[in-house]
């Protein structure tokens, strides 16, 4: 279970959503570091760089979902103060309050995925497997993505598909 869950603090930290975080504006003068910035400055969190900082994540551009466990196998648990395996959520005062959430979701619904469906890649017209890269994604410069890559779905249980969708008309 715990392979799963840093399968999926991985993900998040390798291939963020909103690289640049959320934009954030200062309520008040604020300095740090010698640095003052007037009131109503706007804040962009560089999250991309911080996932890549070699001090928290070794070989960061190495997807290692062993960095979030421990020596037995179990996740870490969250360091407060870094908060380094949920950037994507934020950090700080302006954290997502529904991370917790999101992240049972996320979990929740790969473990039905992974449970109901073998996923293939798509055929193409001369029999090659049209493959989707790791680092084929869709960036508009405030997102990032993967491109479509039509993903073969098949059932890996007999009447699943028609269960499934008998499900979806309750």
């Amino acid at each position: 279970m715990a392979l799963y869950g840093s399968h999926l603090k991985e993900t998040m930290r390798w291939k963020l959503v909103v690289p640049l975080g959320i934009p954030h504006l200062a309520s008040e003068e604020c300095e740090y570091n010698g640095y003052v910035s007037p009131k109503s400055t706007v804040f962009i969190d560089n999250v991309w760089s911080q996932t890549r900082d070699p001090e928290l994540h070794s070989n960061p551009e190495l997807f290692d979902p062993t960095r979030f466990l421990d020596g037995s196998g179990n996740l870490r648990p969250v360091n407060t103060d870094t908060r380094a395996d949920q950037l994507g959520f934020g950090h700080g005062r302006r954290v997502c309050p529904g991370r917790d959430f999101a992240l049972n979701a996320m979990f929740i619904a790969c473990a039905y995925m992974l449970w109901a469906f073998r996923l293939d890649w798509p055929i193409d017209e001369h029999g090659k497997e049209v493959v989707c890269g790791v680092d084929d994604c869709r960036d508009t410069s405030i997102t990032v993505s993967p491109r479509d890559c039509g993903i073969v779905l098949s059932p890996r249980k007999d009447g699943l598909e028609e269960r499934l969708l008998a499900a979806l008309k309750e």
